[in-house]
């Protein structure tokens, strides 16, 4: 669509160039009306009459091509999808073609990475003994970082229901990015003494 309005305002541009010779011609032509054939009076009146009927033309169809160019803005800007925080699309759940059913159809899935956490499952005899801000050693990934791997998280959530199977309680623990962890990988916590 801009390419297409660049074109027409090219063509309208060239219009009025050629238009404004014609007019200047044609005003030569009337001072010199009396020493001249009276044809090319009136080949340079068609001429000047033709452009203006040309530029009109180039001119609607200028119009025309913003206006489209305003309702493709509008598509693109209908059809885009923000995340309402910073994050990083893992996965596409859609492809392109496929209808989509408001509210209950799943688009994308979208990771905040500015601050992750880890989930670990704790032993029921753990409770009494940690609470919310704690500070956890992190080792990600063995040596993925190698030194660096060690990092400093605390608890951020502690799930106070105890699962009957396997006796464990849930706790999170948030990791700072820095973009050096990403989701999924594995870690190694350690609680202090």
């Amino acid at each position: 669509a801009q390419t297409i309005i660049q074109k027409a305002k090219g063509a309208v541009q060239e219009t009025k160039v050629v238009l404004a010779n014609a007019e200047t011609e044609q005003q030569r032509i009337q001072m010199a009306a009396n020493a001249l054939p009276r044809k090319e009076l009136e080949d340079i009146r068609d001429q000047v009459l033709r452009l203006k009927s040309s530029l009109a033309a180039q001119m609607a169809e200028l119009a025309r091509a913003e206006q489209e160019a305003k309702l493709r803005e509008q598509e693109i800007k209908d059809t885009q999808i923000l995340a309402p925080f910073n994050a990083t699309v893992t996965e596409i759940f859609i492809h392109k073609g496929e209808s989509l059913r408001p509210i209950d159809t799943p688009i994308l899935q979208l990771v905040g990475m500015d601050q992750l956490y880890a989930e670990l499952r704790l032993p029921s005899n753990f409770v009494s003994k940690i609470q919310l801000r704690q500070t956890v050693k992190v080792q990600v990934e063995g040596d993925w970082l190698g030194r660096v791997g060690a990092l400093d998280g605390y608890i951020t959530y502690i799930n106070p229901t105890v699962d009957a199977a396997s006796r464990t309680f849930k706790v999170k623990v948030g990791i700072p990015s820095r973009g050096l962890v990403g989701p999924g990988m594995l870690v190694e916590a350690k609680f202090a003494p």
